[in-house]
């Protein structure tokens, strides 16, 4: 019988719940992008941009959630939802980092704004509603630099705002969904 220390088996089982933690985020990235294709394709302004973006809850809500895991976990959803035969392999890599890292810049600048714990105890739904807005503020800011870097067609910067409201309307919705889903849960385990 082979022993494995203590501390290896708790090594493991961290790793293993990173790891879940992470494939989880990349799923729902994926399971959000896919869904959004096929419900508002028809307000798609381009293959970037829609008028209403749901996975941009995702990003939030990982964030708040799994911290540099939530991290890690978009930017391979980003990498597997890309379209590196439109923009170019650098390009790609370059908005999927973007996909994990804005986020954590924006979650991590609103709590400081809001002075909230590490633990983010006490956040309330306006809480929430800043998070969404100014989480779609630095998502589009850093894609209008990767844009104007990579020198890719001016349509794209020109969207820069619907993909703001993307974004926010996107979150916004689907935090909605969330607080109804939660609200009901509540409701029927009471009864």
């Amino acid at each position: 019988m082979i022993l494995i220390p203590s501390f290896t088996k708790k090594t493991l089982d961290k790793i293993r719940i990173i790891t879940c933690q992470l494939v989880g985020v990349a799923l729902a990235w994926v399971v959000l992008y896919k869904l959004n294709m096929w419900l508002f394709k028809g307000l798609e302004v381009n293959p970037f941009v829609s008028w209403v973006f749901l996975p941009a809850f995702i990003r939030v809500l990982s964030i708040l959630v799994f911290g540099w895991t939530g991290v890690f976990g978009l930017i391979v959803g980003a990498l597997i939802t890309s379209q590196p035969a439109i923009i170019g392999e650098s390009a790609a890599i370059i908005l999927a980092l973007i996909s994990g890292l804005a986020p954590m810049i924006s979650v991590s600048l609103c709590v400081y704004l809001l002075k909230l714990p590490p633990t983010l105890s006490g956040i309330r739904p306006s809480h929430l509603f800043i998070f969404a807005i100014v989480g779609s503020l630095v998502d589009v800011c850093f894609h209008a630099l990767c844009f104007i870097m990579h020198d890719m067609p001016s349509h794209l910067v020109a969207h820069l705002m619907p993909m703001l409201i993307g974004d926010t309307i996107g979150t916004i919705a689907m935090l909605y969904i969330a607080s109804m889903i939660i609200k009901a849960s509540v409701k029927m385990v009471s009864k």
